[in-house]
């Protein structure tokens, strides 16, 4: 679900810097994936970024490069929405709904690629770090089925499972122990 709403609650400064990030993050991000095959020491984990811009802490991660792939046309087109903005040859307007909107999409691209929320301080909304999705849409269960199984939980998690008809046990998380 689209979050720009919560986006208006930030200054203008802070919007810009938000969008300053996301577009440098982008730009890494699709410049790792065009250099995946070349052998290079860079990390994936999230470029550091002043801790007064984030809600949260980015953690290193690995990047999803095949939602990298899936994601690079409109990760490339909402950059090139945003750029004159991350430039600062455009002054944000929190009024403009599309340009939110596009801040929103770039982000939750982002958020996919890094599998980590992004919040900018000043949101109503939960912290940045790791975010585990896990989804499983079947037509009959007759074991067990889940979106998420896992034994320990550092950050948040969110499962979902889709079933016409269940002859067992369907859960969208399944965890152990969270911390």
């Amino acid at each position: 679900m689209p979050e720009p709403l919560s986006l208006t609650v930030l200054s203008a400064a802070a919007l810009t810097e938000g969008i300053r990030f996301l577009y440098a993050q982008t730009g890494e991000v699709l410049q790792r994936w065009r250099d995946r095959n070349a052998a290079h020491a860079q990390s994936d984990a999230p470029r550091a970024v002043d801790p007064s811009v984030l809600e949260g802490e980015l953690v290193p991660a690995k990047l999803d490069y095949e939602m990298v792939e899936r994601l690079e046309a409109e990760l490339t087109a909402l950059a090139g929405r945003l750029g004159n903005y991350a430039n600062g040859l455009q002054e944000v307007d929190k009024q403009d709904e599309e340009l939110l909107a596009a801040v929103d999409a770039l982000r939750r691209g982002l958020e996919l690629v890094h599998g980590q929320r992004i919040t900018f301080r000043g949101e109503d909304r939960p912290p940045s770090g790791p975010l585990v999705v896990g989804r499983a849409d079947v037509d009959d269960v007759i074991g067990e089925v889940a979106g998420v199984r896992a034994r320990i939980v550092r950050g948040q998690t969110l499962g979902e499972v889709t079933a016409r008809e269940v002859r067992g046990r369907a859960s969208g998380v399944e965890v152990d122990t969270i911390e």
